[in-house]
């Protein structure tokens, strides 16, 4: 069984909504400043004032259109704040047919963005083939990914969010990073022990240290038990 329920909203209260944003977003003006020098203020015709409340809630219903592209193409998306990642699956047999819809679904995107203020950074642009070893054996003659018509080399690695994924699926190198960033902060931390109570060197080792053992341990799931050791030893 389903149940469902109707909200109605007073047609002053959605009047004075609307008066509200239309408030927030019109009539600004942004500058350029070096110094005592500054540049004539030009007025802001798109876009959303960073750093603000409604900022972000703004933003993403600003890009929801990257939605609908990505689903005419049959192409699999996900996004974080000004992030926007792309998926495909890719047929063996014959995988030009998949880079080919991946390459107009970029292009697609890149028209959007140049039609309602935005750019498609090619330079920040990251792509990388995930697979088993055998499999990408598959896949040599896919080296690159047009992006905005810059060609996007495919690495054997890539950061996203805080977490480093290897083309093979292997989380060895995201360990190698987590022991690399704890052991400076340890070493770090021996230098001034003597100065600091116990009770701050604990606090600065939860901050700096145990945060990022942390951070999306979750993904550590299955990992191998050397990486678990690595991290048993920080």
């Amino acid at each position: 069984m389903s149940l469902s329920s109707t909200v109605f909203v007073p047609v002053s209260a959605s009047l004075a909504l609307y008066s509200l944003g239309s408030s927030y977003l019109p009539n600004r003006t942004q500058s350029v400043r070096i110094g005592h020098h500054s540049l004539t203020p030009t007025r802001c015709t798109t876009g959303v004032p960073q750093g603000s409340v409604l900022g972000p809630l703004l933003f993403a219903t600003y890009t929801t259109p990257i939605a609908t592209i990505t689903r005419f193409f049959q192409v699999c998306h996900q996004q974080y704040a000004d992030d926007t990642q792309l998926f495909i699956a890719l047929n063996p047999s014959d995988p030009s047919f998949d880079i080919a819809n991946l390459t107009s679904c970029l292009h697609a995107l890149h028209s959007w963005f140049c039609l309602n203020g935005m750019t498609l950074n090619s330079d920040k642009s990251d792509a990388m083939l995930l697979g088993t070893r055998q499999l990408s054996r598959t896949f040599a003659s896919v080296r690159s990914v047009d992006v905005a018509g810059c060609s996007v080399l495919l690495p054997d690695s890539i950061k996203i969010l805080g977490v480093t994924l290897a083309c093979h699926l292997s989380l060895d190198k995201h360990i190698s990073s987590i022991c690399k960033y704890a052991y400076y902060h340890i070493r770090s931390l021996r230098h001034i022990r003597s100065a600091i109570t116990d009770d701050m060197a604990r606090s600065v080792a939860s901050s700096l240290v145990c945060s990022r053992l942390d951070y999306a341990n979750s993904l550590l799931f299955g990992t191998t038990q050397k990486n678990i050791n690595r991290l048993q030893r920080v």
